[in-house]
């Protein structure tokens, strides 16, 4: 409640959160259409022709894991060509700094087959950088310096800056299926791992269909001896391990709380409903709800934190003991003051 004129009034509510972006940047339109849509619709949908996003469309995606549901937003963007030949100067940073602005995730597509297309990627990321970290006017001013974007990283950290989940994916096509050799994967990968390493990114091989997928992956057990795991599927997984805002957590029972700004949700056989009665007292504990908030937020800083250079299975189980610790938080101080 707040105070207006001597009349208490009831604290308005919460607006939504915003629908996270997931930036997916390619140097192939055909190549990259094909992969974000096996990415949100599964191949099954793809097979059955249904028509690839084009640059610049959006697509509604649904991240439905065993811990949660998240509703993002998926947007296509084509690299400039401009970012293609390192001695031009890339005046143009719009889709730069709209990346940097906006987006939560970032997957960066190129072909490593494809003269250029990785640096192209890597000019790219820079920009991205140096928009999230210092602004325009930082940005404008790279212009007239270092624009290769694969620097030895010395100076500012190239850790910094947003956004908070980013991936490299070298995107295999149909058409160069036989580059898949031993020498040529291994050069893509190492490349990539190497400037990934030392930017915040992770590194994955994937094809563009099914079948190059399967391949990509055949060759990644086959030629690499990390036992990681490649293709699709992963950069999938890698989406999913992340603590999405707006998410909500899934429960087996009713009640529960807010994780990332989103609200907790029962499984599909369930649904948790709020009645009036525990409104109108969320309403006059509002006090206690914004101490809880500020725990909640806490506990939230913490796990983004503990899940940097951890599995994917070790983030999804922080963040399931996370909600767990947040849902305690919330109803049995609850029970506690009952109980007084």
């Amino acid at each position: 409640f707040f105070l207006v004129h001597g009349l208490r009034m009831a604290t308005p509510p919460t607006p939504p959160p915003r629908t996270p972006v997931v930036a997916v940047v390619g140097t192939s339109a055909a190549c990259t259409a094909r992969f974000l849509a096996r990415l949100v619709r599964g191949d099954a949908a793809v097979d059955n022709e249904l028509k690839p996003p084009a640059p610049g469309e959006v697509v509604r995606w649904r991240l439905d894991t065993k811990y949660y549901v998240a509703d993002v937003v998926c947007v296509f963007h084509l690299v400039p060509g401009g970012y293609f030949d390192e001695k031009v100067v890339v005046s143009d940073k719009s889709i730069a700094s709209e990346i940097a602005h906006n987006a939560e995730a970032i997957v960066l597509c190129y072909d490593p087959t494809t003269d250029g297309a990785f640096h192209a990627v890597a000019r790219l990321a820079e920009d991205v950088r140096l928009a999230s970290k210092s602004g325009e006017m930082r940005l404008l001013a790279s212009t007239s310096g270092d624009t290769s974007g694969t620097g030895d990283g010395s100076g500012d950290d190239e850790r910094d800056g947003s956004p908070e989940v980013r991936l490299l994916v070298g995107l295999f096509g149909d058409t160069n299926r036989e580059s898949l050799t031993e020498e040529t994967f291994e050069k893509s990968r190492n490349r990539g791992d190497t400037w990934a390493s030392s930017r915040g990114y992770e590194s994955v091989a994937a094809g563009a269909d099914a079948k190059i997928d399967e391949a990509v992956i055949g060759a990644s057990k086959k030629f690499g001896d990390d036992g990681r795991d490649d293709g699709t599927r992963r950069v999938r997984e890698a989406l999913e391990a992340h603590v999405w805002p707006g998410l909500r957590m899934k429960a087996k029972g009713d009640g529960g709380t807010v994780l990332g700004g989103g609200e907790v949700v029962a499984s599909e056989k369930e649904e948790s409903v709020k009645s009036e009665d525990e409104d109108e007292k969320d309403l006059a504990d509002d006090s206690d709800e914004v101490d809880a908030l500020e725990k909640m937020l806490q506990t939230m800083a913490r796990v983004r934190l503990a899940s940097v250079g951890v599995s994917d299975d070790e983030r999804r189980r922080a963040a399931a003991e996370a909600a767990t610790r947040m849902m305690k938080m919330f109803d049995m101080e609850g029970d506690d003051e009952e109980e007084e």
